[in-house]
């Protein structure tokens, strides 16, 4: 990064917004996902007969996924 400031001072500003837009897109994909499992447990409790294991291992990879998504933001 020092080569870089040295010799093209003029791309570290653009270097840092490509890099704030690719946080923002990891993270609309990431809230994406959360979305669709979110979603698919909605579905499936609205069953007349919901299948509870299949719903407690989607319920579980909700949960997993907000974990992860905390520790990506936080990066």
């Amino acid at each position: 990064m020092g080569l870089v400031q040295k010799s093209c001072p003029s791309l570290i500003p653009q270097l840092q917004s490509l890099s704030r837009k690719q946080m923002l897109l990891i993270r609309m994909k990431w809230e994406t996902h959360g979305r669709d499992l979110l979603s698919n447990c909605r579905r499936q409790m609205k069953e007349i007969k919901p299948d509870w294991s299949r719903l407690s291992g989607q319920f579980q990879n909700a949960c997993e996924h907000v974990v992860q998504n905390d520790q990506v933001i936080s990066q």
